[in-house]
């Protein structure tokens, strides 16, 4: 589960604490938008957890997807197939990207 707050950041914690009971342990996994409001300060209510109520904090929305696409993974080969095509995709991307970049210091190492 993940869960996204505006003004408050500790519903990740109060959805771990109410759900934790659950049989498999429901996974939760924090994803705090920004808020200019309190200049990112907020995201402390996110961070700090108390001892027993083990939320993962992922800021960016697409990493937090990722996580839960993984634990679903686990158990089903064919999403684990699927994932691992997309983050060798990704993979493949940034090495396209990167590669069309001219090294500055590849020249003076010669």
């Amino acid at each position: 589960m993940i869960t996204v707050a505006g003004l408050s950041n500790a519903l990740s914690g109060f959805v771990k604490g109410y759900m934790k009971m659950e049989n498999p342990p429901i996974k939760v996994i924090a994803c705090p938008p920004y808020n200019d409001q309190f200049g990112g300060v907020n995201i402390w209510s996110s961070l700090q957890m108390p001892y027993g109520v083990p939320v993962p904090t992922i800021i960016d929305p697409g990493n937090a997807a990722l996580l839960a696409i993984e634990e679903f993974a686990k158990n089903n080969p064919e999403l684990a197939d699927r994932y691992l095509a997309e983050q060798k995709r990704l993979e493949e991307k940034v090495l396209v990207e990167n590669s069309s970049e001219k090294c500055e210091n590849c020249e003076k190492s010669e």
